[in-house]
């Protein structure tokens, strides 16, 4: 056996030759073959850390230029820019498939071969070209290389980038000449910059460097030291100088990912707080404890059970197969004993190796899931140095005959290659596991779905198709995206439907054909015969009308401005939630927000809910026209005392980019349509929300207290609204009876008069402790004197014995004006509008200039009572019918039309301004009244009872 010293043969091979350009080559041309080699096929499918830097890409090739991306547990964003830079050199722009958007990975891996050589062949001076030619050769045939070089992920590209760093402040600390050292140390900051740009292990490249600085600092002689700082200066000649610059090139290099990183600090620390051991979630016992664990995993990676991730790895595969991990042992040895011999050339390299390798292990010692072979793949090319050792060691030993080392290594490499060929490309991507964690199964859906998406309207459901992978290509085919949760998307006429749901959503396939005419369910399986998709199929012939289960009660047509149309509403009695029907009539590009608004006949509004069509699923921009939205909605109730009440459902779109714009009619004034009426079911609340303003405690009966009342009305005159809330209190083991509300004269006079009896709350609904408000809205009788009066509730008739005061008030003499002005001839009108309201009559004043307002008072008498808060229309029209001045407002600008009193007359001014400017010419007034919740007019006739056009009445002409 030969000598140790035989390793001097190799000391004359310092000088970079022809030898080593052809090595460098053929270790390339080696690398970038098993790199290249089933791109896009191995690992098989498009796993979704991969799909989300696709999407990024993407949209960086679209204009986006992020310099953070924070989906995903957030990401750096370089990998991101170098995948969009290969897409945009190979052309394909248009349809980005996954072979394109790996080979950002291949060639990164590529290049970290030729890294390897490069940096192991400057850095070392014994034996360096042996040392760089086998380390690179174990790094080029290894399967944890080789796998990330398949897998489009970022890491992949911190070998290159640490080589470069890590290289080059070797080479500046090592040279003599002060303008080398300059750029040596600018030009290794820069790339710790960029390390920072490209992974978070990029974070620990400064704890290197110093690292490697304190030891420089620490081993160089004071002698030599001297004789450097007489030779190019002091400042250059000290390590820490080296630092500083490097450092300060990082620091600006890093400086705008810093900014966002300080206003955004979750994007630094939230991923890998999350993952750090010292996260209740990750520990295990103590953190020493999990320390120690996770510093025996990773130790034993190499040799003896490595990452059981199968997204890294095939579980428990180690770094180095058996016989590398001789090599790999025997290198460490010989690491080590380099290391601790003061005068080996090779000292200070050896080192900062051993220091990059120590740090950049620290990620998963430090985290959850040790060994993780994605945080510690930036040890490339530096942990493959003991390999080389080991190797070189086997080949200078003559074990049997001459030269028989030499053949015992060339038979490793081999063994080794073919044991990871095989390993890697044929056992791997075979594998049931391999297919699921790559998601492999959404590209078999998606080759499922894309034929039936040529002629058909595909829809995959939104588990599946917001999954990353999924939602990346889908679109190349046409398959759209919907939560069937709330909503279904019927197709264009004339086109067959298809919804897609993966197999955990099997009952909501079912579920969905059941209420589509005619649907089949089809079960697809996977290549594992596992099932992949339920289908379900719509012919077009059964979609021309809507779905007996989907069809809208109220069927209706309003047109809103550049967004859906509104075709109906549906709703069942005794629920809360309402179902709307929607039609795409053109594209639009406006990401649009509905919004339902329930309106009491007041026109207050007593509930509503804003909501992105289909829970998100299916934003207004990827509508195709005639496509029908059903959509269900469930309004939040805001008064817990309107149950049992009608209200009218009011809709609309607003655009929330757009600072919450809304859209207007097409087909009306206004930018709302109505929907519909629905009546809100009574629901009973606990007792701590329901706070009335004048508490009270007594019983009606045994089964039913009366808690308190709230007081809506401010004027309690003879006639005039009475609108309070009641807050009761039920046992629900007994019936519930009618309950009348009666008021009396509170000196006991004898007067008495019901004035609403009803149920305090249907049956069924109403348990034990809970308290049910029932709002109710009357009338004072209008034959009251003024004078004290009680409010009485009593079970049953009003002759009952089981009577509850709810309270006194009093009633104030009326202070309504019902005297009828008298009117010239030309200015009596007497049209009644619904038989609610009689205009009795106007006044006209003149401006005193044509660019002045026309002003003009109106006189109403009420001739029933209403609940609804009508509006008045007075429009000035020219000739040819336009409308040239107006004015919209509430009665008297306050006397809202539920408040009038039977006979009382209301004045009612108005002031109308040209829109031109200016007044010219002959007009006519024209005066209504109508509903501001559906825009619908009160039907009006004149003094002879003829039906009026438009329902707007003339009352006269002006002329300028």
């Amino acid at each position: 056996m030969a000598a140790p010293a035989r390793y001097s043969i190799h000391m004359k091979d310092q000088k970079w030759n022809r030898v080593d350009w052809l090595f460098l080559l053929v270790l390339t041309l080696i690398g970038a073959a098993l790199r290249f080699y089933k791109i896009g096929i191995v690992p098989p499918g498009f796993q979704f850390d991969e799909a989300y830097n696709a999407i990024d890409a993407a949209q960086v090739l679209a204009g986006n230029r992020p310099l953070f991306l924070p989906a995903n547990a957030g990401r750096e964003v370089l990998y991101t820019y170098w995948q969009a830079a290969i897409i945009l050199a190979t052309g394909s722009i248009d349809f980005i498939d996954i072979r394109t958007l790996r080979m950002g990975s291949a060639l990164a891996g590529t290049l970290s071969v030729s890294a390897s050589y490069l940096l192991l062949r400057t850095l070392l001076r014994q034996n360096s070209r042996a040392i760089a030619l086998l380390s690179t050769a174990a790094l080029t045939i290894n399967l944890w290389n080789i796998h990330f070089s398949h897998y489009g992920i970022r890491v992949i590209m911190m070998p290159m980038i640490l080589s470069a760093a890590f290289g080059l402040y070797w080479f500046a600390s090592e040279n003599r000449k002060p303008s080398a050292k300059v750029w040596g140390y600018a030009l290794s900051g820069l790339f710790a910059g960029i390390s920072v740009w490209t992974h978070p292990t990029g974070r620990l490249v400064p704890f290197v460097l110093i690292a490697y600085t304190l030891w420089l600092w620490w081993t160089v002689p004071q002698s030599e030291r001297l004789q450097l700082e007489q030779k190019i200066g002091k400042l250059l000649a000290t390590p820490l100088s080296g630092l500083v610059l490097a450092g300060a090139v990082a620091f600006l290099v890093f400086l705008p990912l810093g900014m966002e990183f300080y206003a955004r600090p979750d994007f630094f620390y939230a991923h890998a707080s999350d993952s750090f051991i010292a996260n209740e979630n990750v520990k295990q016992g103590t953190i020493v404890k999990t320390l120690l664990l996770n510093l025996a995993d990773v130790a034993g990676m190499f040799n003896f059970l490595g990452d059981a991730d199968w997204r890294h790895n095939f579980p428990g595969r180690p770094v180095f197969d058996p016989l590398l991990s001789i090599a790999f042992l025997i290198g460490v040895a010989i690491w080590i004993t380099r290391l601790r011999r003061r005068n080996a050339p090779d000292r200070n390299a050896l080192f900062l190796l051993a220091a990059w390798v120590a740090v950049m292990l620290l990620p998963s010692v430090l985290s959850n899931d040790a060994p993780d072979f994605s945080r510690t793949l930036p040890t490339h090319p530096a942990l493959f140095l003991p390999v080389g050792f080991g190797l070189l060691w086997l080949a200078t030993r003559n074990w049997i005959v001459p030269g028989s080392g030499r053949i015992l290594t060339a038979l490793i490499l081999l063994v080794s290659a073919g044991v990871m060929f095989y390993d890697y490309f044929i056992y791997f991507p075979s594998q049931p596991e391999v297919y699921y964690q790559y998601d492999a199964d959404k590209l078999d859906a998606l080759d499922y779905l894309a034929p039936l998406a040529a002629d058909k309207s595909v829809y995959l459901s939104e588990l599946w198709a917001d999954h990353a992978t999924t939602n990346f290509l889908r679109g190349q085919y046409g398959i759209k995206s919907i939560d069937t949760s709330d909503a279904i998307v019927l197709p264009p006429i004339g086109r067959d439907l298809v919804y897609a749901f993966p197999p955990e959503q099997s009952e909501r396939a079912f579920a969905l054909a059941e209420q589509l005419p005619n649907a089949k369910v089809e079960l697809v399986r996977d290549r594992f015969n596992n099932p992949l998709l339920h289908i379900v199929q719509v012919a077009a012939a059964d979609l021309v009308e809507w779905p007996t289960a989907l069809t809208p009660t109220n069927q209706t047509e309003a047109a809103f401005d550049d967004a859906p149309t509104l075709l109906g509403m549906k709703r069942e009695e005794g629920h809360s939630d309402l179902t709307l029907f929607w039609r795409s009539q053109a594209p639009t590009f406006r990401d649009l927000t509905s919004f339902v608004h329930l309106i009491d006949k007041q026109g207050h509004r007593v509930g509503q809910i804003d909501k992105l069509p289909a829970n998100d699923s299916y934003r207004t921009p990827y509508w195709s026209v005639g496509e029908r939205v059903i959509d269900r909605y469930w309004p939040q109730i805001d008064d817990p005392c309107v149950g049992g009440q009608e209200v009218a459902v009011q809709v609309g779109w607003y655009e929330f980019a757009a600072d919450g714009l809304r859209r207007p009619r097409a087909d009306a004034n206004g930018d709302t349509a109505l929907a519909g009426h629905m009546r809100l079911p009574i629901r009973a609340y606990s007792p701590d929300k329901m706070q009335p303003q004048k508490p009270l405690h007594s019983e009606l009966s045994p089964a039913l207290k009366f808690l308190g009342y709230s007081l809506h009305s401010q004027e309690l005159e003879p006639g005039a609204p009475l609108d309070f809330d009641l807050f009761w209190q039920n046992d629900p083991a007994q019936p519930i009876d009618q309950i009348s509300i009666s008021i009396e004269d509170a000196d006991n006079n004898g007067y008495t008069k019901k004035i609403w009896q009803g149920r305090a709350v249907p049956h069924g609904d109403w348990r034990e402790e809970e308290v049910i408000c029932r709002r109710t809205s009357t009338r004072l009788p209008q034959e009251l004197s003024s004078g004290m009066y009680r409010l009485v509730a009593s079970s049953g008739d009003e002759s009952s014995d089981q009577k509850v005061t709810l309270w006194e008030m009093e009633v104030k003499p009326s202070t309504h004006n019902f005297a009828i002005p008298k009117f010239d001839d030309d200015e009596a009108i007497g049209a009644v509008y619904g038989g609610i309201a009689k205009l009795i009559g106007f006044k006209r004043f003149y401006p005193a200039s044509p660019d002045q307002p026309l002003t003009l008072k109106l006189y109403w008498q009420s001739l029933a009572p209403t609940e609804i808060d009508y509006r008045v229309f007075v429009h000035l029209v020219d000739d040819a019918g336009q409308i040239m001045a107006q004015s919209d407002a509430t009665p008297a600008g306050d006397a809202a039309t539920h408040g009038w009193i039977v006979g009382e007359v209301v004045e009612d001014p108005h002031a109308l301004f040209a829109s031109d400017g200016a007044f010219s010419g002959a007009y006519q007034l024209r005066v209504g009244l109508y509903d501001p919740v559906s825009g619908e007019r009160l039907e009006a006739v004149d003094q002879t009872g003829t039906p009026v056009q438009d329902n707007a009445v003339l009352i006269g002409e002006v002329k300028f």
